[in-house]
Formats: structure tokens, sequence, C-alpha cells
């Protein structure tokens, strides 16, 4: 390429150099493929094992809020349908068949995930502490969550009160 002809030199770069890359990459071509290959493949494995946990972590979050959430707006009238009630005996048809409510609800409580990773460990007043940080949706699940396993009054009373709901210990 030291050539003082600038014809020998447009040759060099622009037919002779393009030919001397393909035919070297011709013989090497499979080992590049093979190289991005194992690159590509490792990658797609790891995206695909945090996507799957994400997925998992959202969706256990989202049945955890969706479910405080419908049994606060139930709590409130919304959404649950009026009670037939017996007048002779003030029963309703299927309270007989039924568990008590504060029996159904400590029977789920093992299936439920803490609201916050940590939850179980901190004690009220940390928590009373923390309330007013989390948006209404987290603070329902949270309620849900204290009525289902340790039900701290001062807990669900302060939740309570950032809602702006009545009190209740339910």
């Amino acid at each position: 390429m030291n050539n003082s002809n600038p014809t020998d030199t447009v040759l060099d770069f622009f037919v002779y150099a393009p030919l001397g890359a393909a035919l070297h990459a011709r013989k090497h071509i499979e080992g590049f493929a093979e190289q991005g290959r194992q690159a590509v493949e490792g990658r797609v494995d790891l995206y695909r094992t945090i996507g799957e946990f994400a997925v998992q972590q959202a969706r256990q979050r989202s049945d955890l809020r969706f479910g405080a959430l419908s049994e606060w707006l139930e709590n409130l009238g919304f959404g649950a349908e009026p009670a037939i009630v017996d007048e002779a005996s003030g029963v309703t048809p299927e309270s007989s068949d039924r568990p008590d409510s504060t029996e159904q609800l400590h029977d789920e409580s093992d299936l439920q995930p803490e609201p916050v990773a940590g939850y179980d460990q901190w004690t009220a007043a940390t928590i009373v502490k923390l309330l007013p940080s989390w948006a209404g949706t987290d603070l329902a699940a949270i309620r849900l969550y204290e009525l289902r396993r340790k039900g701290r009054r001062t807990v669900i009373a302060r939740i309570d009160q950032l809602l702006d709901r009545p009190a209740s210990g339910r």
C-alpha cells in the first residue's frame, strides 16, 4: 500500500482490500457465527429468566392489591349483592352454609405474601410512621394483610384515617 501511484492506491482501497477481507472472512465466518450465537443465547436466557421473575412478582403484587381493593370496595358497599334475609329467622339463605367470615380470612392468611418485603418484622409503630408514604392501593393491601394476619388495631385505624374511612376493626 505504499504506492506512490494514485491509481494503485485507489485499487488497493476499493478492490483488493475488500476482496482480501471477503476471502479472510469466508475462512473464519463459522467461528464468528458461533461466537455471536453463544453471546446472544446466553443473554437471551438471562433476560428470559429476569422477565419471567418480573412477571411473577407483578402478578403476585397485582393479585394482592386487587384483592385488597375489592374487599375495601365491598366493605364500603360497592359491588356487594344485597342480602336476602328471611324476616322470620333473620338468616340469609347462604349464611348457614358458609363459615364465619373471620374464620375464612384466617384460613387464607397463609397464602397471602407480605405487602412489602420485611413487613412481618416491623413493629406497629414503624408501620404507622411509614403509612403516609404509600398510595391508596398499597394502603388497602396492607389493611387487608393486617386484618388477615396480625390484626393490629393501631395500624388498621391509621390506614382508615389515611383513607378517610370510619375506623372499623371488622
